[in-house]
């Protein structure tokens, strides 16, 4: 395929002032990755107020949610990697938005929980993010938003890594045999 020409058909007759795109609105990355551009920019500046950037949000919100949640597990629902969430980790706990102390039964792990100020934090966020959110998809019907947030979901399953998938089952493996081997030195 001749990529010079691929978009003509995207392309006026003033193709100095126009981009050719070709594929790439054709592609579900690119659109994606639009709609993240357009997502992040608005909730930057919706949220500068609070000191709480793109993302950030999820992850205060599932620490308030999940008290004693440990990193690693709060990355994996994230979707980050452990080199990622510990500068958020670190940052909050500055902040004095969470707490992070040592499992009892694993010191090698850390546990977090939200703080008052945290949790403030999350109070006063959570009406900009539903505005943001209502704003968002204003020009979608509820059938429509529906549709796409099952869309969105299926293309991010497990399924679609099977890396992660993989991991996962060689995790619950190893404690389903952990657990095994507890049970059968009680008996």
């Amino acid at each position: 395929m001749n990529l010079e020409h691929a978009g003509d058909a995207n392309r006026s007759s003033d193709s100095s002032t126009e981009i050719n795109y070709g594929l790439l609105p054709t592609k579900v990355g690119y659109r994606i990755r639009k709609a993240y551009s357009h997502l992040f920019q608005t909730f930057t500046a919706m949220l500068k107020e609070l000191r709480l950037a793109p993302g950030q949000y999820s992850v205060l919100l599932l620490i308030g949610l999940n008290p004693g949640l440990s990193q690693m597990a709060l990355a994996e629902a994230v979707g980050l990697d452990g080199s990622t969430i510990v500068p958020i980790t670190n940052r909050f706990v500055k902040l004095g938005w969470i707490r992070r102390t040592r499992r009892k039964d694993d010191r090698r792990f850390y546990v977090l929980r939200i703080t008052p100020a945290g949790q403030e934090i999350l109070d006063r966020a959570r009406p900009i993010i539903e505005e943001h959110e209502r704003r968002l998809v204003s020009g979608l019907s509820e059938r429509e938003c529906k549709v796409l947030i099952d869309l969105l979901s299926r293309v991010t399953e497990e399924r679609a890594y099977p890396a992660t998938a993989a991991r996962k089952a060689r995790s619950t493996a190893v404690k389903a045999n952990g657990t095994a081997q507890r049970k059968a030195r009680r008996t």
